[in-house]
């Protein structure tokens, strides 16, 4: 089958490099795939040890997905995307994770470590609940195997009765509007050249950008609430918020829009702004006065508006898995490749109502209070 043009210098761009500047030749990997609704049917696009490929797919088969080493490989099937509820009861069992951003080993380690999936890249956790707090994009080699992996385990979790939530992040927002600036050559050589976006392969024609716009931006289960950065004070002005429900329904319309659009509504401007609940860093960054840092009577006010005990956010970068504001905030994102070298931690569970950390090491896994803590 031919490729069209326009897509045939994406995956040239992709699958060879830039290698005139430096005289090497170009980085020969593998890549895919990327899967497409066209007025046929379902089209596959891969590139496979530097060439790109394409065919048609069956919707009820299964494709393989494999990282450019290969050392990580599982089926996926595809299926309908249905967009989550924003209210949930409290699951017995919940892990929560952030910011993987394209580290395949780092969160296959982490989700085998937790329970989450087993060594053969299936489902493991039962009724449980696995929530990752968005960014997977940029950054790392591996986004796409990532995605994929998310998006399986979520259909194989609906099946045993268990449920994936994938909360998008500021990355997300970044590349779906074509901004590209931590994107790794991998996915953007040629693509300025040629003036093609690499966001054109997550538009909402393919199938993980349709995913994509199926997601929430804040979940709640019983008195616990998540997001990708925070909650600011702002989302709460008299005629601004409305509740999480309505604020994920207006975030999943205008994620693939461009910021000239959504500035054009101010609701809209605030809720992906740095105020909104992709990239506000004041409630875990204090020392900055440009993240309009919260106090506590803000933290109190956002968690009663919210009728909730606690907020788990990523976005910004510790050490090790804090809390903030008496154990009010929790703050899961870490370096996630250093962190599991070290053997620190790496995410947090909540189950029966009390929270554990998380670590690469199973045995090390341990039951934390964060309002213990010194207040930061």
């Amino acid at each position: 089958m031919r490729i069209p043009a326009k897509l045939r210098f994406i995956l040239v761009a992709l699958a060879v490099g830039i290698s005139a500047v430096t005289a090497q030749p170009p980085v020969v990997y593998s890549d895919g795939p990327y899967i497409r609704y066209d007025d046929d049917g379902i089209e596959i696009v891969r590139v496979v040890d530097g060439v790109p490929e394409t065919g048609r797919l069956d919707p009820a088969a299964p494709f393989e997905v494999t990282s450019s080493d290969g050392r990580h490989r599982f089926e996926a099937t595809l299926r309908e995307a249905k967009t989550p509820p924003s209210y949930i009861s409290q699951p017995e069992r919940v892990t929560v994770l952030s910011d993987p951003h394209g580290d395949i080993d780092a969160f296959v380690s982490i989700l085998i470590s937790a329970g989450v999936m087993d060594e053969e890249y299936k489902w493991a956790y039962g009724d449980g609940h696995f929530v990752l707090l968005g960014d997977v994009f940029d950054r790392g080699p591996e986004v796409l195997p990532i995605f994929w992996l998310v998006y399986k385990l979520e259909g194989e979790a609906e099946e045993a009765g268990g449920a994936v939530h994938f909360l998008p992040g500021n990355h997300e927002s970044m590349v779906l509007v074509g901004d590209l600036r931590y994107t790794m050559p991998k996915y953007t050589d040629l693509a300025e050249e040629l003036g093609i976006g690499y966001e054109e392969l997550w538009m909402r024609d393919w199938v993980l950008g349709e995913w994509l716009a199926t997601r929430n931006f804040v979940l709640q289960t019983g008195r616990n609430v998540f997001t990708h950065a925070g909650l600011s004070e702002k989302l709460f002005s008299p005629g601004l918020w409305l509740d999480s429900l309505a604020l994920n329904k207006v975030m999943r319309k205008f994620l693939h829009s461009d910021w000239k659009t959504r500035e054009e509504y101010p609701m809209v401007e605030l809720f992906f702004g740095m105020d909104g609940p992709l990239w506000y860093r004041g409630m875990v960054d204090r020392q900055n006065s440009n993240y309009s840092p919260i106090d506590e009577e803000g933290v109190t006010e956002v968690l009663a508006n919210m009728d909730a005990d606690r907020l788990f956010v990523g976005h910004t970068i510790h050490g090790e898995v804090c809390s903030f504001f008496d154990g009010r905030i929790v703050d899961v994102n870490v370096s996630n490749a250093e962190n599991m070298r070290e053997g620190r931690s790496r995410g947090v569970a909540i189950e029966g109502g009390r929270l554990f950390l998380l670590y690469d090491d199973p045995a090390k896994k341990r039951e934390w209070n964060p309002a213990a803590e010194p207040n930061r």
